[in-house]
């Protein structure tokens, strides 16, 4: 089976390939009230960084969801030890299998753009409770692209389209979500999470590793990332 960009974040054993990484994800979360009985998703959990913090900091019950199969048994060895309710399921993001009203907050950090984005956005909604909050750290456009650029950044990294912050604030009304908010997130020039350990992957993946690296500079200044906060 060919590899992907999905398949190589597990191979590094990334914990947070979102912009601005663990540091970023710990200033959202501080913006927000969460206690021991709130209960949150990690809508594409990867290997588990972010639910096993929120587990750790506060207590409350995690849910973790995502389809890669490497990145959950990595989850599960994260999180086999932590004293609070996690559990990690593997599954589309854009068919949660939770009932409706089941979450205080839902989390997604580079993740809804890999996805058909109206699909996953009515599934957050769906099911966060009444006045729950969605956090989403996404990729967005910030400047033009021709379209054999975005052609060639979707084919590398799966996305079904790149929306600019104005978009993805249209998509999130359309969904029914209220009070929406938006930010930049400042640019990390930093490499997110563990260190690579280059010499341990296999060709296909430092080949991947490089076009990656390749691709980040040429796009540096027309994509960026944004922090989207709003509420059901």
């Amino acid at each position: 089976m060919e590899k992907n960009y999905t398949d190589l974040l597990a191979a590094l054993h990334i914990g947070g390939a979102h912009p601005g990484s663990l540091k970023q994800t710990k200033q959202m979360l501080d913006t927000v009230d969460l206690n021991k009985q709130s209960y949150v998703l990690d809508a594409g959990c990867g290997t588990g960084q972010t639910i096993a913090y929120v587990a750790q900091k506060y207590g409350c019950t995690v849910y973790g969801i995502d389809q890669h199969e490497e990145m959950i048994q990595k989850t599960r060895k994260r999180i086999a030890e932590s004293p609070s309710p996690v559990k990690v399921f593997k599954g589309n993001i854009e068919e949660l299998p939770f009932e409706e009203n089941s979450f205080d907050m839902v989390l997604s950090e580079s993740v809804t753009a890999f996805t058909q984005v109206r699909k996953a956005l009515k599934e957050y909604r769906r099911v966060l409770k009444p006045n729950g909050t969605l956090m989403m750290n996404e990729m967005t456009k910030i400047g033009h692209l021709e379209p054999d650029e975005q052609a060639e950044f979707k084919a590398f990294y799966g996305f079904s389209g790149l929306l600019n912050q104005t978009e993805w604030e249209y998509h999130l009304a359309t969904a029914g979500f209220k009070q929406v908010e938006s930010r930049m997130i400042p640019a990390n020039k930093e490499a997110p999470g563990e260190v690579y350990r280059i010499e341990k992957l296999d060709r296909a993946y430092n080949d991947m590793l490089m076009q990656h690296q390749f691709l980040t500079e040429k796009f540096a200044s027309k994509l960026g990332a944004c922090l989207y906060i709003c509420h059901s």
